[in-house]
């Protein structure tokens, strides 16, 4: 397995990169942040097929929906954030 360093939660804004632009645009797309407060952490319930880790992201409510959408509610568990001082 490939050693790969996790990213760290952010605590105070969402960690979900969105693809920026449409099938119109001028060029190549990429990929901005969201800006939104995190209020989720979502920790994955399996290691990671690629390198056996457990990852964990910060999410805002937006940003939960969709993820539940797309990967369903048993891909991760989530837990409120409280406190955004850390």
């Amino acid at each position: 397995m490939a050693k790969i360093k996790l990213i760290p939660i952010d605590k105070r804004r969402c960690q979900v990169k969105i693809l920026k632009g449409s099938f119109m645009t001028l060029g190549p797309r990429h990929y901005k942040r969201c800006e939104n407060k995190a209020t989720w952490i979502a920790t994955e319930k399996k290691p990671n097929k690629e390198d056996g880790k457990i990852g964990k992201m910060s999410l805002c409510d937006d940003c939960k929906r969709i993820f539940i959408k797309k990967k369903g509610h048993r891909y991760a568990s989530f837990e409120k954030i409280v406190n955004r001082q850390s």
